[in-house]
């Protein structure tokens, strides 16, 4: 049986895992959030107490361990992470790990292991992911992908708005934010490893004026004209 899938990819800001998150729930698919699976492996590095401030050397022993009590499910059309049976939502968005997963996604070796179980659930079932590269480096063969993005300006002011709600005690000025966006599109599109592109068959999705449903609702009219 063939399972269909659907990409989101996009930088920072533009919307990419809350519209795929949306649109699984209208098309009952499983929503992968790509990020979610290099923040389990950062995690789980961290946990083994695996210096990545240095160069890694990777051994039969790492990868066994790296996997070891680390599972990646469904559930309820969303993927949970959990370790030794426990749900690592919270802990996954930690300082600790976020700043880990910054160096940790960019090895050959990670990118290669995240791949893997990306690929695992679209063996199983029909699923939305987003990410930055999963419509070129993870699945070029999707049968939809698409490009998300707005203009930096509201990208950041939509980050700046996430982290007014989550963290207000360490917010940035706008203008530095604003910066800080820049920098990270800079790195994400020239990196060597699995850069940040859109794909030449991906549909390009500019929401700068668009609001989550109304984004909802292009992504699912695009679709249907794929008849998918």
């Amino acid at each position: 049986m063939s399972f269909k899938v659907i990409t989101i990819d996009g930088p920072s800001g533009s919307g990419k895992s809350s519209s795929a998150k949306a649109l699984a729930e209208k098309l009952n698919f499983c929503h992968i959030n790509s990020g979610m699976i290099y923040r389990a492996l950062a995690y789980k590095l961290l946990w083994l107490k695996v210096d990545i401030e240095s160069s890694i050397k990777v051994t039969e022993e790492l990868l066994e361990n790296l996997g070891k009590d680390l599972n990646f499910e469904n559930n309820n059309n969303s993927l949970v992470v959990l370790f030794k049976n426990k749900n690592l939502d919270h802990e996954l968005y930690s300082q600790k790990v976020e700043k880990a997963v910054a160096k940790v996604s960019n090895l050959i070796w990670i990118r290669k292991i995240a791949k893997s179980i990306q690929q695992r659930f679209s063996q199983k079932m029909n699923i939305v992911i987003d990410g930055r590269d999963c419509g070129t480096a993870v699945f070029p063969n999707a049968d939809v992908k698409f490009f998300l993005t707005a203009d930096l300006s509201i990208r950041a002011q939509r980050i700046f708005n996430r982290m007014l709600e989550s963290e207000p005690s360490e917010m940035p000025l706008l203008e530095e934010l604003i910066g800080q966006v820049a920098a990270r599109d800079e790195k994400d599109a020239t990196r060597s490893i699995s850069p940040l592109k859109m794909a030449e068959d991906a549909i390009l999705i500019d929401n700068s004026n668009l609001n989550k449903k109304e984004t909802i609702e292009l992504l699912l009219e695009k679709i249907k004209e794929k008849n998918i």
